[in-house]
């Protein structure tokens, strides 16, 4: 008969057991978080701060070492709240490395030394996992952790009344500061496609530019 011989192309999705609609909404493989780029960005940026605290002695350097081992916890922590937990711990780590970059040039005391790298990690670490949903009670929260922070730290021990009341001042700014600047840098990588790590490392060097500027000025530039 006519048509019996007749060959038929049929597509190889046809006999997937998949409805169309399925395979176009089929979740896309997650790409890599860190591609070889980042790692590079990542390495320069650790880089940069280790030979910043070498400047300034043991003490610095062991504070520099430390600081990330602290702050990925912390970040992970966050993070697990909101299923954000990669971009928490980023953030956290640089909030933390920022907040020693601050203190391990400056002659302070221990509490204090501790004090500005746990708010950095925090603060970085509850910025990274609330993105990209900032509100102002997202501010408002950074806000509090530096005040409730810089009591838990400080009041308990008598610290002397001016060094409190500038640390109680700056606290909540820095941590309102940093979360908006969090917040700017994924809108840039999200708006324009630049790269947060390229951001990430621009900030840790304006710090550490700004802190070697201060040190060479005051004359705390050689270790003691």
């Amino acid at each position: 008969m006519d048509g019996e011989d007749e060959v038929r192309m049929i597509p190889a999705s046809a006999d997937s057991g998949m409805p169309r609609t399925a395979i176009a909404h089929a979740p896309a493989r997650p790409a890599w978080q860190f591609r070889t780029s980042s790692l590079l960005w990542l390495t320069f940026t650790a880089a940069m701060a280790l030979a910043y605290a070498r400047v300034f002695g043991d003490r610095a350097l062991l504070v520099m070492v430390l600081t990330p081992v602290v702050a990925l916890p912390i970040g992970a922590g966050i993070g697990s709240f909101t299923c954000r937990t990669v971009d928490a711990m980023y953030w956290a780590t640089i909030g933390a490395m920022l907040g020693s970059v601050c203190v391990v040039a400056a002659p302070v005391n221990e509490l204090t030394l501790c004090f500005w790298p746990l708010l950095g990690a925090i603060v970085g670490g509850y910025s990274g996992a609330t993105q990209p949903k900032v509100t102002f009670f997202t501010f408002l929260k950074s806000a509090v952790v530096g005040v409730v922070l810089i009591w838990a730290f400080q009041a308990p021990f008598g610290m002397g009344d001016d060094e409190f009341l500038a640390d109680l001042a700056f606290a909540p700014v820095v941590a309102v500061g940093f979360t908006g600047l969090v917040g700017l840098v994924d809108w840039l990588r999200a708006t324009y496609r630049t790269s947060r790590d390229a951001w990430a490392a621009g900030l840790v060097f304006a710090v550490i530019a700004g802190n070697l500027w201060a040190a060479f000025v005051t004359g705390r530039l050689n270790p003691g």
